[in-house]
């Protein structure tokens, strides 16, 4: 779950008056695991953080290893803790926050086997 910005939250006593907009890369660590004909990427995110889904053409299956974390997909907002899972269907973009930090893996079903293609995809 990854974009080009995200935003970061936190109590209004830590942060100035707005949220600041960090690259995804700066509040989260990721793994990449491979395996034949499915794809792993194991992410690691701070609490407090805010951040959008990449819209993917596939469904795909997010587990959330450790922590708690709010996901809000249309009108429906969730709220997961560790161990929890749950499916991304197709053309969707959601909105999550990090409650505390988290670790969620997101498995994907792809022949693709290029490390660079894959990051690029998902």
């Amino acid at each position: 779950m990854q974009t080009d910005l995200q935003l970061t939250e936190q109590p209004a006593a830590i942060l100035p008056a707005a949220p600041k907009r960090l690259p995804f890369a700066a509040v989260s660590e990721h793994k990449h695991i491979q395996a034949a004909g499915m794809y792993v990427k194991a992410t690691f995110v701070r609490k407090n953080v805010k951040f959008y889904s990449k819209k993917l053409p596939t469904d795909h299956i997010t587990i959330l290893a450790a922590g708690e974390m709010i996901v809000i997909n249309g009108d429906t907002q969730t709220r997961y803790s560790a161990p929890a899972s749950y499916a991304i269907p197709a053309d969707t973009r959601i909105m999550c926050y990090s409650v505390t930090d988290c670790v969620y893996y997101c498995v994907h079903a792809t022949d693709v086997t290029d490390l660079a293609q894959l990051k690029e995809l998902y």
